[in-house]
């Protein structure tokens, strides 16, 4: 019997490649077929994979776009109860900004490594590569970033338990990163602007924003551009790359303003109130029509007082600076002319303590001074480290003189916060009468010259 030679042959592998005796040999690529149970697996595993990469890229941006008062002003204030439920729902998570943040991240990102994974069992690696890159970046960035910017609020609700779950799935790793992150960064601050924030170029830069909600003009868009240049240059629509002038970004317009232009001033006029002083409103104290405390209330001057048409007039005593009462002319109706009754004598519910405020006090004291109803006039002195305001009976005669500038009333303040003059009824017949009194003497003055002309034509 013949016994056949057995032969021994030595291989090894490098890769994808195995070398015997010196021959090389390139192994093929195991790839899944559809008639592997298998195929179907990670085929359906990868399906899994884009759909919850994508769920939390899309909570990335639905939660976190949105803060804590953002939240609390659409619980009071939302437009149906869907979104007020909504807004109370994330608050639990908004408080929790990065911890939430780092959850959803490393969710996210284990799905985005697991998915080159899964689809090379199915696919060659090239072409794995190719499919795990386009489709998440369209199914898994895009698309879910892009409705989820618009419907995040109601999509990051609805998803509260599986924010919840991926919080307690990665609390070993996510809770510690967050503590370093709330300590380096500190707690996520609120869209708020309070009165630290409001100063000079950040008050300048909330007016912008508000006047951004109200009519569009060329030189509005112009002033709220260059109120937010440096924050987001080039910010807008991908034409402002192109059309901003010196990276200024492009204010977007809208058809319908949310604002009116008058609402818009007046949301300006309170918000520049603290920072302007009582002396920027104040009238001249040569402009302001005055009494003295022993002038007659004879027929003359009560025709007088009738023809200035105020409601209070001021008093002095002796000398014009030492404004002592306000009288409220509307008390003097019943007052009979022929008894000649002086200033003084008038009955106390005429005369009114005379207030006084320092010109450096801020608009906004004198708004809070007119709103406890003493009066709505005000004396405007130099400034003093004294109250704010006090009334003229409270200073001795041992106390230093102060100068004063002028008066400041209610309405005064009034047109300040609305920008623009109030006309009542008496402005409106002194108006008038200044203009027939014009034209009078227009006239007057055209029929001297037309007749100084014809004489010397003549």
């Amino acid at each position: 019997m013949d016994t056949a030679s057995v032969s021994t042959i030595a291989c090894r592998r490098d890769g994808s490649v195995v070398i015997c005796d010196d021959v090389e040999y390139t192994l093929q690529e195991s790839v899944l077929t559809p008639k592997d149970p298998l195929f179907w697996v990670f085929l359906g595993s990868s399906a899994v994979l884009v759909t919850l990469s994508g769920i939390f890229s899309g909570l990335i941006i639905g939660v976190l776009s949105l803060d804590v008062l953002s939240l609390r002003v659409l619980m009071e204030a939302g437009e149906t109860e869907n979104e007020r439920w909504a807004a109370k729902k994330i608050l639990p998570l908004a408080r929790r900004h990065h911890y939430v943040l780092v959850s959803l991240v490393m969710s996210n990102a284990a799905c985005n490594e697991a998915l080159p994974i899964c689809m090379d069992k199915v696919f060659t690696e090239a072409v794995a590569i190719a499919l795990s890159i386009t489709i998440i970046m369209v199914f898994g960035e895009l698309i879910p970033q892009a409705v989820c910017a618009r419907y995040g609020l109601t999509i990051a609700a609805n998803a509260f338990p599986l924010i919840v779950f991926l919080m307690v799935l990665t609390f070993p790793i996510a809770a510690p990163l967050s503590v370093i992150l709330d300590f380096i960064l500190g707690q996520e601050q609120n869209t708020f602007y309070g009165r630290r924030m409001l100063k000079r170029n950040d008050r300048e830069h909330f007016q912008a924003l508000i006047a951004l909600h109200g009519p569009r003009k060329n030189k509005a868009s112009k002033a709220a551009s260059t109120a937010i240049k440096g924050q987001r240059k080039n910010d807008g629509s991908f034409l402002a790359i192109f059309t901003g002038n010196s990276g200024y970004p492009t204010v977007p317009i809208f058809t319908t303003p949310l604002l009116a232009e008058g609402e818009v001033m007046m949301i300006q006029g309170a918000l520049s109130l603290r920072e302007k002083t009582v002396g920027d409103a104040t009238i001249p104290l040569d402009s302001v029509f005055m009494l003295e405390l022993d002038d007659k209330l004879d027929r003359f001057l009560l025709d007088l007082i009738t023809s200035k048409k105020f409601s209070r007039i001021p008093i002095y005593e002796k000398t014009r600076t030492n404004i002592k009462k306000v009288l409220l002319v509307k008390t003097l109706l019943p007052i009979n002319p022929e008894e000649k009754l002086t200033i003084k004598g008038l009955p106390k519910r005429s005369l009114i303590n005379a207030d006084l405020i320092s010109a450096d006090a801020s608009q906004y004291d004198a708004l809070n001074h007119f709103q406890q109803g003493i009066c709505h006039l005000l004396i405007v002195v130099e400034s003093t480290s004294r109250m704010t305001s006090w009334s003229s009976n409270d200073a001795s005669e041992d106390s230093p003189a102060l100068r004063v500038h002028g008066i400041v009333t209610m309405e005064d303040i009034l047109e300040e916060i609305l920008q623009k003059e109030i006309y009542d009824e008496m402005d409106t017949l002194r108006t008038r009468a200044k203009l027939l009194t014009l034209g009078r003497e227009h006239d007057s003055r055209s029929k001297g010259a037309i007749a100084v002309s014809s004489g010397k034509l003549n």
